[in-house]
């Protein structure tokens, strides 16, 4: 316990809680006393440090008036030096004052003990968690004393009603047993965030122990800083769109994660506008872990209806994601501009060889180009025809052409007698597969195709009438030789 000096003009000094362990720096609390008659003024204290293993680091600490009979408290800071022997230590504490009489300055002497006991130090805070989410607060506790601790609890308090732990709690306590000399313990707490918290917040921790005497005991408060991360914050980058009228496309891009933290588990979600006639096969596009700074491409196929007006549009997209506690949490919204263009033909066709005759057959040879920008399988080229025109033979198996590459595709094709000269149009369906696997239909192209005449049929007719004349002037030659 303290001692008290001896009474001298009334002024006393003593010290309520005289026990310091070795490394520690730490306020000691002193008590001002006037057991006189008469009241002091502008008091200040001052603490000596010599011949003890302490260091004063408060110069001079002011108390103010003591009336009669009363008592001030007054502290200053002090560190215990790292090798300071354990026992008990006298300091100097000169207590300076207005009397009655005029300035007055007292020596007093505080005793206080140098004990082996454990000390703890907080060497490592780490916060795994964002403003409106949960996560993790972890830290690393040593016991930097000179004995050790047992029934040991590290025990966590929030200072601001931003930060909780656990199950919305302000403390938060775990258990880590006997806690040897030097030892560092690690410890996890759940921790929650307001949405608006993107500061540094102040936290208490403090151990609770058992001495080697059996004495239940609780460590000064060691004040650590949490500063969650900001809420996780995603961009996209150099979208771009394949997306027509009555076809499937691609939009592409760069998802980047402009947070602070890396995120987990990242998925990009595309959210098309209610009523909109573009119809994405899949929504949802795995991204895995995303750095911050870092980024991953993505890809939807968007099939865009007849229906679709052609023109830009802007959609949005979110990511989720896990948090530090593996909870699955969704981003803001962020504008994913799409393009849509103008209808175009996936195939051009036209004729190469199309001139028949009335009453005839033939091949009809028209060629066909890939107009869709990408390559198409299993083409296939049917013709459909109506009277005058027939066909026996009306499909053309074209199989694989690569974009504004061309073929020929032929079909038979058979011109009735009573088919009238002029031009007959004739038409052409092509299906085919794109590259995700669709099978698809374009068409009908129209062909034109060109009927005339059978040649010789007026010279046949000459040949005929000059045939009869030539009959008739040999019957009447013969007729006159008789």
């Amino acid at each position: 316990m303290s001692k008290r000096a001896a009474e001298q003009s009334g002024i006393g000094v003593f010290a309520p809680d005289d026990r310091l362990a070795p490394g520690e720096e730490t306020q000691l609390k002193l008590v001002v006393t006037n057991d006189g008659t008469e009241p002091v003024n502008a008091a200040t204290v001052e603490v000596g440090d010599q011949n003890a293993p302490v260091r004063v680091l408060t110069n001079r600490a002011p108390v103010g008036t003591v009336p009669p009979g009363a008592q001030r408290p007054v502290s200053v800071r002090i560190r215990v030096g790292e090798q300071a022997t354990p026992g008990e230590y006298t300091l100097p504490v000169r207590v300076s004052y207005d009397a009655a009489s005029g300035g007055e300055t007292v020596v007093r002497y505080v005793t206080v003990r140098v004990e082996r006991r454990p000390r703890f130090r907080v060497v490592n805070t780490t916060v795994n968690a964002s403003a409106g989410g949960t996560g993790t607060l972890s830290l690393a506790v040593r016991n930097a004393g000179t004995v050790g601790a047992f029934d040991s609890s590290v025990v966590v308090n929030s200072t601001d009603s931003s930060i909780r732990f656990g199950n919305n709690a302000t403390t938060a306590q775990t258990s880590v047993g006997e806690w040897l000399r030097g030892d560092t313990k690690y410890v996890e707490f759940p921790l929650q965030v307001g949405p608006d918290t993107a500061r540094n917040v102040t936290a208490q921790v403090r151990v609770a122990y058992e001495s080697r005497t059996g004495q239940r005991r609780v460590s000064d408060p060691l004040f650590i800083g949490i500063r969650p991360e900001g809420k996780p914050s995603f961009a996209l980058r150099n979208v771009t769109s394949t997306v027509r009228v009555g076809d499937t496309g691609a939009v592409t891009g760069r998802v980047v994660n402009t947070g602070a933290r890396t995120v987990e588990d990242a998925t990009l979600v595309f959210q098309p506008s209610n009523g909109t006639a573009l119809r994405p096969e899949e929504t949802r596009f795995p991204l895995g872990i995303l750095r911050n700074n870092s980024s991953r491409r993505f890809r939807f196929e968007v099939d865009a209806t007849n229906a679709t007006n052609p023109g830009p549009r802007d959609f949005t997209a979110r990511v989720t994601y896990r948090d530090g506690s593996g909870e699955r949490r969704v981003s803001d919204p962020i504008s994913m501009p799409v393009r849509v263009e103008q209808r175009r033909e996936p195939f051009v066709v036209t004729a190469t060889d199309a001139n028949f005759t009335v009453d005839s057959s033939g091949t009809l040879r028209v060629r066909v180009r890939n107009n869709a920008g990408e390559r198409l399988s299993n083409v296939t080229a049917k013709l459909l025809v109506s009277d005058p025109l027939s066909s026996d033979d009306s499909e053309s198996y074209i199989g694989v052409l690569g974009p504004n590459n061309s073929t020929s595709a032929s079909f038979q094709l058979t011109v009735s007698g009573d088919a009238i000269p002029d031009r007959h149009p004739v038409a052409v369906v092509l299906t085919y597969e794109t590259p995700n696997g669709d099978r698809r239909e374009a068409g009908p192209y129209a062909v034109p195709v060109t009927i005339r005449r059978q040649s010789g049929v007026g010279s046949s007719v000459l040949s005929v009438a000059a045939a009869v004349v030539v009959l008739l002037l040999g019957v009447a030659w013969w007729l006159w030789r008789r």
